[in-house]
């Protein structure tokens, strides 16, 4: 049946098709729903409520802002995503001396919202599965596209076969669409596909960087084994371990480090002399054992790319979502909030343009591809703030100012941090604001320098002078 507060018509109705059924995918379903559309969302993967994660997965923990939590309040997800999720108010910075040190992320007690990506991509699978318009698959992997036809092809697995089959056979379908939306994330089939048919130009690379995941345990006592509401930050100039919280009192922690010193601990005995001399008191609560055998074990080492598109769209027919469109290193926690906002725009755009697919999709491609490739240059710039400058003299020192001068010019003088994850500007203008501070501040800073240096010279020169005299 209809969406009843959809004001289109049944002949204003589109099928549209989602490829991806991740958080993304599936918040893009509830917004299609929402709009009166009818939605199907096919999915490579099982069912993530039915397959058991293992352990050690490679998914690092989502942090979700403002932006993510707007457009999540507009499809009624907020307050659901909110009950499984614990504010974080800071960095908490762990210094080599094993003392520890606060930087807080906002002026007036703004969070963010540590989440376990399983857990939310449930809470939208359920919500996508009790939606009367909207169809989730499940085991379909794209394998064809006709984008002048607007088709998508997909194999799925023959059901009758024996559950011991190892041939994998196979059923192959094809589906037509009135829009196909490709929401599959940082590989993305739909952008290579997309690339073949209209010759999408995209750069996508693989940094320098591996990461492994591990967990730190409630205590014996069931306890947080450190401060909850806090990212906890092991910054060590060319590696880095990020802790954050669970709701099981648990911390899911992410060791970042360059590709060669990785393939260099390839024994035990190097291992754990490399992760004692650095992270010690980490070790002591996450326990030795865990990490050197992730360390020394293949295979646990996985790579982090970015991704930079020339437009997003084909016309009205076709457009990319979220990471495949845009994939971002994690070092701003701006990925899903960038792909929630994504949705929150489209809808916007479609709005104003009468429920045009193709007016709005080219004007969405317009505004989105520069605020995207800002946000992913702030993500990889944020890897070097976090690893190396938590730790100088200077990064405490800017942070003052900026505290300063937004108390002071709270309209006109906004912290970057502030800008990206506790307002609605756009990325794109956030990049300007900061370089036009960042002239500010070390004009400034120039300014007094010369002034020193003037009154220290005149002053030189009277006393020189007197003393002759």
């Amino acid at each position: 049946m209809p969406n009843p507060n959809s004001k289109l018509t049944d002949r204003g109705r589109k099928k549209i098709v989602v490829i991806g059924a991740g958080p993304v995918g599936c918040a893009e379903a509830l917004w299609m729903e929402k709009r009166g559309h009818h939605v199907d969302v096919y999915e490579m993967r099982e069912d993530p409520r039915i397959s058991i994660d293992e352990k050690g997965s490679k998914s690092i923990n989502l942090t979700i802002s403002h932006r993510g939590l707007s457009s999540l309040e507009k499809i009624n997800m907020k307050d659901r995503v909110c009950r499984k999720a614990i504010p974080c108010y800071g960095r908490m910075i762990h210094d080599r001396d094993k003392t520890t040190r606060i930087s807080l992320y906002g002026e007036k007690n703004e969070s963010i919202l540590s989440v376990n990506r399983e857990v939310l991509h449930t809470e939208l699978v359920d919500a996508v599965d009790k939606c009367p318009n909207t169809r989730i698959f499940f085991n379909h992997k794209l394998v064809g596209t006709n984008f002048d036809k607007t088709e998508v092809t997909f194999q799925t697995p023959d059901p009758n076969r024996p559950a011991d089959d190892k041939d994998n056979v196979t059923i192959t379908s094809t589906v037509k669409a009135d829009v196909i939306l490709g929401c599959d994330g940082a590989n993305s089939c739909m952008r290579k596909y997309m690339n073949r048919e209209s010759y999408l130009r995209y750069k996508e690379e693989s940094i320098d960087e591996r990461y492994t995941e591990l967990t730190m345990p409630a205590t014996k006592h069931n306890k947080f084994a450190m401060k909850e509401n806090y990212l906890h930050i092991w910054a060590r100039d060319e590696f880095m371990l990020l802790a954050l919280p669970n709701q099981d009192k648990s911390f899911t922690v992410t060791l970042f480090m360059p590709t060669n010193v990785f393939e260099s601990l390839t024994d035990r005995e190097a291992a754990t002399a490399f992760v004692n001399e650095h992270f010690a008191d980490a070790v002591s609560l996450i326990g030795e054992e865990q990490i050197v055998d992730r360390l020394t074990s293949r295979g646990n080492a996985h790579s982090l790319m970015w991704v930079k598109c020339s437009r997003y769209n084909i016309d009205g027919k076709v457009l990319l979502l979220g990471d495949a469109a845009h994939a971002m290193v994690p070092f701003y926690g701006q990925g899903v909030n960038c792909g929630f906002e994504d949705l929150m725009v489209l809808d916007k755009l479609l709005d104003d343009h009468n429920e045009d697919f193709e007016k709005a999709m080219n004007a969405f491609s317009e505004k989105r591809t520069e605020d995207a490739a800002a946000m992913c240059d702030l993500s990889l710039e944020n890897y070097n703030e976090l690893k190396r400058k938590v730790n100088t003299p200077w990064l405490s020192c800017r942070k003052r100012i900026d505290s300063i001068l937004y108390r002071v010019f709270p309209s006109s003088w906004v912290p970057i941090y502030t800008m990206v994850a506790f307002s609605d500007i756009r990325y794109s203008d956030c990049v300007r604001k900061r370089k036009w501070q960042n002239k500010m501040i070390y004009g400034g800073v120039c300014a007094v320098v010369i002034a020193v240096s003037v009154i220290t010279g005149l002053c030189s020169i009277a006393y020189t002078h007197g003393f002759t005299s």
